[in-house]
């Protein structure tokens, strides 16, 4: 290899990084206009890379909240996915509205809307699972699987998820 072909090397590897990069932002971009064109998304929500919403259902975002990467809100058909304002939704944060209940054979489907209130945060790697309503001003702990209500101003944690505080409000 030549000293001319050494010194091209890293220009070029630079600029293919610099165009795939600009060729994933685009696609982002435009996956989230197809989004809040599909859903209810209000225009202050902010959507993060790599998140991905999908299903028959209904999905509305409040405003003043947000997803963090990869984040996954699923909606089955009839059934309705709402995050409340303010929320912070961290991380690989899983949200579905329909499950296969493993004991009733393999076709047995649960269904359910998934409500979380106002002002909650939703730590790293969640899961929350159907029918589930998480109380406004709660926050649950990283990588918890939430399988029932959590009352608002609830602190809560683990698989299946319960709640280990209650803040002081006042």
């Amino acid at each position: 290899m030549s000293l001319k072909e050494i010194a091209l090397r890293p220009p070029v590897r630079n600029v293919l990084a610099g165009i795939s990069f600009l060729l994933r932002e685009a696609y982002e971009l435009d996956y989230q206009a197809r989004l809040r064109a599909r859903y209810d998304i209000d225009p202050t929500f902010r959507i993060g890379p790599e998140t991905r919403m999908d299903g028959e259902g209904e999905i509305h975002l409040g405003p003043g909240g947000y997803t963090g990467c990869r984040t996954t809100i699923q909606s089955y058909k009839n059934c309705r996915v709402f995050i409340g304002r303010s929320c912070a939704i961290s991380h690989d944060v899983k949200i579905y509205t329909m499950n296969r209940t493993a004991d009733q054979g393999p076709r047995w489907i649960r269904s359910g809307d998934v409500k979380v209130g106002d002002d909650c945060w939703i730590c790293a790697g969640v899961m929350v699972l159907e029918g589930v309503t998480v109380g406004h001003d709660s926050v649950i702990g990283a990588h918890a699987v939430v399988t029932h209500d959590i009352p608002p101003h609830s602190i809560a944690v683990g698989a299946p998820a319960h709640v280990i505080r209650t803040k002081v409000v006042g």
